[in-house]
């Protein structure tokens, strides 16, 4: 999964229960399977996959058009989560740092709510959707 440990096998260090992937990693992992469940409601996706390359290419296809308000939030909130669950999986392993499920989804949540300030969209995002963005 990354240089440093080549093509072995590694259990997964947010649930210590299966062999590390990116399809694991990021929609298997009960724990990030629950960050996923809130961010994903919050931002209103639905998932039509199960693995990493086929999410992708789905939201790529579904969130193409960068001007439209909506998918820019769904951009963020996907950049943020996989930098969020990344950055915890790489604190366990080279850190011996642990934070729970909510304390990434706050950090999640944070990020994605600074970075629509700072992009200007958040006037163009209706109300009741930014709302699902509070802390």
């Amino acid at each position: 999964m990354d240089r440093l440990h080549g093509n072995s096998q590694r259990v997964c260090v947010l649930c210590n229960g299966h062999d590390e992937n990116h399809d694991h990693l990021f929609f298997g992992c009960s724990f990030s399977s629950s960050i996923w469940l809130d961010i994903s409601s919050r931002a209103q996706i639905v998932w039509q996959a199960g693995n990493w390359s086929q999410a992708w290419q789905d939201i790529a296809v579904r969130c193409s058009n960068k001007h439209n308000p909506r998918h820019r939030l769904v951009g963020l909130a996907l950049a943020s989560s996989i930098y969020h669950i990344w950055k915890e999986r790489n604190k366990r392993i080279f850190d011996q740092h642990f934070s729970n499920s909510q304390k990434i989804r706050d950090d999640i949540v944070n990020s994605v709510c600074g970075k629509l300030g700072g992009l200007g969209v958040g006037n163009m995002v209706p109300s009741s959707f930014l709302q699902r963005w509070t802390v």
